[in-house]
């Protein structure tokens, strides 16, 4: 088994068009100060300057939690950066959890409920470590079993896996419902 560390998740949003990226910073602010995710917290920091960037970020030790707009499509997006344990599968399990619980937080919050939902019918989710997960049919090969299993044990359901994005990129994987 590879030591992959660097594991990612996007959640895709159907915003309505009174949210903006500023909406955020005191929502990730309010995670902050109330202790949610059980994550040791941070920062904030805001890019929403940057077309179609990381957005807003929340900032923690062993991870990150961002508004991302990447290829202009409004998403939360999880990456793990450090401390990882378990299996492939586990990891990528843990990260699709942990992802989900951001996601029903931020669409629960007062200031969100009636602009902000999340889709359920497509996410991303993949490595940034192009060392030891290139974005290639090898890589491919490697984790489809364990993110398949992750998917189906977190989100009770069989997905495709298609591999996307450019070779020299971060393996991604677009995964949609069976």
């Amino acid at each position: 088994m590879i030591d992959l560390q660097r594991i990612f998740v996007k959640i895709f949003a159907t915003p309505s068009d009174k949210v903006s990226q500023e909406d955020f910073v005191p929502v990730f602010h309010s995670f902050i100060k109330e202790k949610k995710l059980g994550e040791v917290w941070v920062d904030v920091t805001n890019y929403a300057h940057v077309q179609h960037g990381p957005g807003v970020v929340l900032i923690a030790h062993h991870a990150q939690y961002a508004m991302d707009e990447a290829d202009g499509r409004l998403g939360l997006l999880y990456s793990r950066k450090r401390g990882s344990s378990g299996t492939l599968t586990e990891r990528f399990s843990d990260a699709l959890m942990r992802a989900h619980d951001a996601a029903r937080e931020l669409a629960s919050a007062p200031s969100l409920q009636q602009s902000l939902t999340f889709r359920g019918d497509e996410l991303l989710i993949g490595a940034q470590d192009k060392l030891l997960a290139p974005n290639s049919d090898k890589t491919l090969a490697l984790l489809h079993a364990p993110i398949a299993e992750a998917l189906e044990n977190t989100r009770g359901k069989p997905h495709t896996l298609t591999r996307i994005g450019d070779p020299r990129g971060p393996f991604t994987l677009l995964a949609s419902p069976r």
